[in-house]
C-alpha cells in the first residue's frame, strides 16, 4: 500500500539511504530520516540541497521488493499521470510531517528521487528504511479494562 508521495531534490547523507556522494559536497542530494518511530506514527524529513523538484513516497517493504527501483518508480510514476495527480505530488524544498496510520512491526520504505515535471528521474533513486515498533501490550490492556468496566458496571 503507497501511504505517501511527492517529489524534491535528492540531499540524501542517511547511512541506510542508497547513494551518498559524500566525495563531492557540491552535489544535489536527498536527505531523508524518519525519527519518532512508534507502533502506528513516524515522523519524515526530508531535505534537499537545491531548488530542483523532486517526488517521494512511503510504502511497506513487502511492495518495494516486490519490483526493482526502475520499474517500481516509473510504476508508480504511470499511476499518478493516469490519475492526474502528479503535478500536485511534485514538490520542490525540504519536508518534514507527522506519517500516521502506519501498521505496528511492518517494514517500511521511504524513496525519494529528482525529477521533471512529467515523472523523469534525473540521477539516483535514494531509499531509507525503518520498522514500526509492536503495539505497547500494556496500553492495550488497560483500554480493554476500561471499556469492559464500562459494559460492566
Amino acid at each position: 500500500m503507497m501511504i505517501l508521495f511527492s517529489c524534491t531534490n535528492p540531499n540524501e547523507d542517511s547511512p541506510n539511504n542508497n547513494p551518498s556522494h559524500d566525495d563531492n559536497p557540491e552535489t544535489e542530494k536527498i536527505t531523508i530520516s524518519v525519527t519518532d518511530i512508534d507502533e502506528s506514527s513516524a515522523t519524515l524529513s526530508i531535505t534537499i540541497s537545491s531548488s530542483k523538484m523532486y517526488l517521494f513516497g512511503l510504502v511497506d517493504r513487502t511492495m518495494w521488493d516486490s519490483e526493482e527501483g526502475d520499474v517500481f518508480w516509473n510504476t508508480y510514476i504511470d499511476l499518478f499521470k493516469q490519475q492526474g495527480i502528479l503535478s500536485q505530488a511534485l514538490r520542490t524544498g525540504s519536508f518534514t510531517d507527522q506519517i500516521a496510520n502506519l501498521d505496528a512491526q511492518t517494514e517500511y520504505v521511504v524513496f525519494a528521487a529528482f525529477c521533471d515535471k512529467n515523472g523523469t528521474r534525473s540521477g539516483d533513486l535514494y531509499t531509507y528504511t525503518f520498522k514500526t515498533s509492536a503495539p505497547d501490550v500494556r496500553a492495550i490492556s488497560i483500554k480493554k479494562i476500561k471499556l469492559l468496566s464500562l459494559f460492566n458496571p
